[in-house]
């Protein structure tokens, strides 16, 4: 049985993990750029953090919360 991924379901999932500093979602706090890319089972995505240095970019970015999703973040106006 395969799984067709689309980008509804990776913002299904997303809604499901919850940002430590606020307690919203990481799709209702603004969090996930609108640049989700699927190619077969891999899925990568940007999330925006409001502050560089914030104490909660490790524990969202952890494969145990999204262990199916290869995870980039970057915080938002800086550039890497």
């Amino acid at each position: 049985m395969s799984i067709t991924l689309y980008p509804n379901l990776i913002l299904d999932a997303l809604h499901k993990v919850r940002y430590p500093g606020t307690g919203q979602d990481l799709v209702t706090a603004g969090m996930v750029e609108d640049d989700i890319r699927i190619e077969g089972m891999k899925v990568s995505f940007s999330l925006i953090f409001d502050k560089p240095n914030s104490p909660f970019v490790k524990s969202v970015v952890k494969r145990r919360f999204l262990p199916t999703l290869a995870l980039r973040s970057r915080s938002r106006g800086i550039s890497e």
